[in-house]
């Protein structure tokens, strides 16, 4: 639920740089009183590229939410261009408490005219669950390790979330190979997490199809990252 705070290091850094629509995106651990904010601006003229004038990566606290560029990076400030209802933002977590614990996420303040009219909907790709943040915060369980792609931020409520959108994994879930297939603009990285952010496998070539052989992973959910037209998305593939 949207409420105000106060966060002097991260409001001076913002100003002296974001003049758009802002929103803040704040991460409190139940326990031990750790939290973290991520703040996403929209400004006029802004691309998507990283700039060192305009963005920075997230600090590495006990606890840290940030924002996602579309090249994978993990950003604790990002300016996007002019805001627009129709975008959507990858979120990751990462959590340094030893063993799972508690969680809460939400939208602590927003700035603008454009974004305070705006739907806010978070989507856990992890649990499958949406979430209305104008109506209250999100509780989640998270272990120690780094989570990108945890969630998605959405101004608008979507048909579909935004995985499997430009690729195909089949069989799915699997107990051996997976077959990546691109369905429309071929795929130029990849990446395989798992569940506690850790890098299992990756690849930079360019494919529109790839055989990946799970065969000696540990039964879990895992999260692929690819890349595809410039923009990093995210699926789930289940090993049984």
């Amino acid at each position: 639920m949207r409420r105000n705070f106060n966060n002097n290091t991260l409001r001076s850094t913002a100003e002296s740089v974001l003049d758009g629509d802002r929103i803040w995106i704040q991460l409190q651990a139940a326990a031990y009183q750790a939290s973290s904010t991520a703040l996403i601006g929209f400004l006029e003229g802004q691309t998507k590229a990283v700039s060192p004038g305009y963005d920075a990566k997230r600090l590495a606290t006990y606890v840290s939410v940030y924002s996602h560029s579309r090249w994978g990076d993990e950003l604790g400030i990002q300016a996007l261009g002019r805001f627009d209802d129709e975008q959507m933002i990858f979120l990751g977590v990462s959590s340094q408490l030893r063993g799972f614990h508690e969680f809460t996420i939400g939208a602590s303040q927003l700035e603008g005219v454009a974004i305070s009219r705006a739907e806010l909907y978070l989507y856990d790709t992890v649990q499958d669950v949406w979430i209305d943040l104008n109506q209250t915060d999100y509780h989640f369980t998270a272990d120690e390790g780094n989570h990108p792609f945890r969630f998605e931020l959405h101004f608008e409520r979507p048909t579909t979330s935004g995985l499997t959108t430009n690729m195909k994994t089949y069989p799915n879930p699997t107990s051996g190979n997976v077959m990546l297939q691109a369905e429309a603009q071929e795929i130029t990285g990849a990446r395989l997490y798992d569940m506690l952010g850790r890098l299992l496998w990756s690849s930079e070539r360019s494919f529109t199809q790839m055989e990946l052989d799970l065969s000696n992973f540990p039964k879990a959910t895992y999260l692929l990252h690819y890349q595809t037209a410039g923009t990093w998305q995210v699926t789930q593939i289940v090993v049984r």
